[in-house]
């Protein structure tokens, strides 16, 4: 458990790579991670909060600086103007600053104006960087941030609302490092409850999702992990599984109406307008009732609600579906299920992949739930379990016979471990006494005793791996038998015809190890 504020934390329940399910307890409610703050109009809305709350957002964020322009100061608490008892967050303005170039309200102001209204949550006036800004207007975006948020600590120190503290700088790592490094100072560190990445909109408008994971992942492993992170404005379904596995718990995100407003439906992998259905295209609610054309036939503000709702269903959906992956250990599957949905998406895992150390490093080595692995192709190869073992095997496991028969393993064998031993003792006969140690192309090197040891034993993978994923495989043979003949070892490797690739192994090893390895090929 891990302290936030006072009697406000944040507790973990379950990880997987560096996503995890936490509870963020606020003055007004609990809100378990990861989720998304639907964005809320203080005065006009097209979709009521109780229908918003029935789909199952029990937390909203509004806009502080548009309440106090629509109510001003003679007002009662924010929880009282929406009409919701839950957790509510606030912005403060500085995107309205960011679209118009000014707002006239001062950063102390709307600081007291936070407080006054009650905010569970909420958020300083930042200056957030410009979609399009040069270095410099990133860099003077940091400092003006950050030079607020020093400003604020006397104002906001005392109270039971958790502040977030915005990071800016973004896409520019230099202004990033220098975010993060001022961000660390312990009047910052200590004052605010929540770090958020500052607003990735123009990149998520133009599928940018590849630029979006690379500036997430540079921020959140550089950010003690007991602060919960928000991500300004995203809130598709497309991308919210792989900010989840970089580590953010937060997001906010007006899209669902301002899609629908545009006669546009979420889904999982993408977006389509309402003009190119013949169906709808899921089972929620809304989908279930209407026909594509009577959706298109209802008045427009009907239409633009029934959309918003749909919206609002997937995301919830994709939430859950994240959280379950995430209980089950199934993230990294996920992710490779999503890469191939849409070529954005693709590029985005291909740039997650890049920081698979850093996951590696997040990602719990036990887990309570779990299933065995489905590996698919090279990027399969990265996933953290595979990363562990195969940095264990060289470092922890020394062979103690003299001679190691080296056997290869597939999802076949697997059922027939009885008769595959049956197989190797009779080859081995008369000789001396050996231990074995199963090769296979996904995992490597499997010394008998962790057969059993998840997930080395539990996992599916494709009967015919490619060339990339074999050749990976003759490189870790390769360093295993040096290391062992170089100990003065006999290494015997066992091939059999009907598993292809373990053929194809020994024709390439033939090659290049030592003439003092034996070969054995058998008929399974």
């Amino acid at each position: 458990m891990l302290a936030i504020k006072e009697t406000y934390m944040f507790e973990i329940k379950d990880k997987d790579l560096a996503g995890r399910i936490g509870i963020l307890r606020t003055p007004h409610g609990r809100i378990e991670t990861p989720y998304m703050f639907p964005v809320i109009n203080p005065r006009k809305q097209d979709v009521a909060i109780d229908e918003i709350i029935r789909i199952g957002f029990n937390a909203l964020i509004t806009n502080a600086w548009l309440v106090k322009k629509y109510y001003g100061n003679n007002i009662s608490k924010i929880h009282e103007i929406l009409g919701h008892k839950g957790p509510i967050m606030t912005d403060s303005g500085a995107y309205q600053e960011l679209q118009y170039g000014y707002v006239d309200v001062d950063p102390i102001e709307i600081i007291e104006y936070q407080k006054k209204i009650g905010s569970d949550i909420a958020v300083i006036l930042d200056k957030p960087t410009p979609p399009n800004a040069t270095l410099d207007e990133a860099l003077s975006s940091v400092k003006t941030t950050i030079d607020r948020a020093l400003q604020a600590i006397e104002f906001i120190e005392n109270t039971n609302q958790l502040w977030v503290l915005p990071i800016q700088g973004a896409p520019y790592i230099k202004a990033l490092k220098l975010a993060l490094e001022k961000s660390m100072d312990p009047r910052l560190y200590n004052a605010y409850s929540i770090y958020a990445i500052g607003s990735p909109t123009k990149l998520l408008e133009r599928y940018d999702y590849r630029t979006i994971v690379r500036i997430v992942a540079y921020v959140k492993s550089r950010i003690p992990p007991d602060k919960p992170v928000h991500l300004f404005g995203a809130g598709h379904p497309m991308i919210i599984p792989f900010m989840v596995a970089l580590g953010v718990d937060l997001f906010d995100s007006a899209s669902y109406i301002l899609y629908a407003r545009d006669e546009r439906l979420m889904l999982s992998n993408g977006t389509v307008r309402l003009n190119e259905l013949g169906y709808l295209p899921c089972t929620c609610p809304v989908c279930s009732k209407y026909t594509a054309r009577e959706l298109k036939e209802a008045p427009y503000r009907e239409r633009v609600k029934l959309i918003a709702l749909h919206n609002l269903y997937k995301i919830i959906e994709e939430i859950k579906r994240v959280k379950q992956a995430i209980r089950e250990g199934r993230l990294w599957e996920l992710l490779e299920e999503k890469a191939h949905s849409h070529p954005s998406l693709y590029e985005a895992f291909k740039e997650l992949v890049k920081y698979s150390k850093y996951l590696e490093k997040m990602d719990p080595s036990f887990k309570g739930i779990v299933h065995g692995m489905f590996l698919y192709d090279y990027y399969s190869l990265k996933r953290p379990e595979i990363l562990r073992h195969n940095e264990r095997v060289f470092k922890r496991y020394k062979p103690r016979k003299n001679m190691i028969v080296l056997v290869p393993l597939d999802t076949r064998l697997k059922e027939r471990l009885d008769k595959l031993y049956n197989i190797i003792g009779k080859a081995l006969v008369g000789t001396e006494e050996y231990e074995i140690v199963f090769y296979t192309p996904f995992i490597g090197l499997v010394p008998k005793p962790l057969l059993g040891v998840y997930p080395l034993f539990q996992f599916e993978a494709p009967l015919s791996p490619s060339k990339n994923i074999l050749s990976r495989l003759i490189k870790i043979l390769k360093k295993f038998i040096d290391k062992a003949i170089d100990s003065n070892k006999t290494v015997v490797l066992i091939t059999f015809r009907d598993i292809e690739w373990s053929m194809y192994i020994r024709e390439a090893l033939k090659s290049i190890v030592s003439k003092d390895i034996v070969l054995e090929v058998h008929d399974s």
